[in-house]
């Protein structure tokens, strides 16, 4: 009669102990992972010489979905970081006006660029990344008489607009 007493006590204590263990699975305690792109982070950089600095005013004009801002160029590295709900549209825009205190006709060389830095990440709605992200950049400076810098100037050669679209799945289009 004992061993079946201790027979019986030991199946209802199994019962037990596997019916707690299994309602307090933690599996239930961890949140699903986010799979949805629900963000882009844009990292834009524009370039300039010190040249381009000393005899231009540089105006960088961006939109990150807000509106469009203004901000001046003052170091040869402007970057802005935005980051925004997909579908999002991203645009950078660089103005480059002379001086109307200095003359650069007269120098015998100028340097100038027109580089620029652009990369791109999707985020789930964590902001977690989601993917490697797109990169393009371009590089480089020349030199020119300041005749010839003056002319590009005017001519709006050094002016650039980049504009980037992502789709709903955060595709680059």
């Amino acid at each position: 009669m004992k061993r079946l007493f201790l027979t019986f006590a030991i199946v209802i204590y199994c019962t037990m102990a596997t019916t707690v263990l299994t309602a307090c699975s933690s599996s239930e305690d961890t949140p699903e992972v986010v799979s949805t792109p629900t963000f882009v982070q844009t990292t834009f950089t524009f370039n300039a010489t010190q040249d381009m600095l000393d005899y231009c005013d540089i105006t960088v004009k961006y939109n990150d979905g807000t509106g469009e801002k203004t901000e001046s160029m003052t170091t040869t590295e402007w970057k802005k970081v935005i980051k925004s709900t997909l579908p999002a549209t991203h645009s950078f825009t660089r103005i480059v006006t002379l001086k109307p205190d200095k003359d650069a006709s007269n120098a015998e060389k100028l340097s100038y660029t027109n580089g620029y830095y652009f990369e791109s990440d999707i985020l789930n709605a964590k902001g977690e990344s989601m993917n490697d992200g797109s990169i393009l950049s371009s590089t480089g400076s020349s030199t020119i008489s300041g005749a010839n810098f003056v002319k590009a100037v005017a001519e709006g050669t050094f002016d650039k607009t980049r504009s980037f679209s992502f789709d709903k799945k955060g595709n680059l289009q």
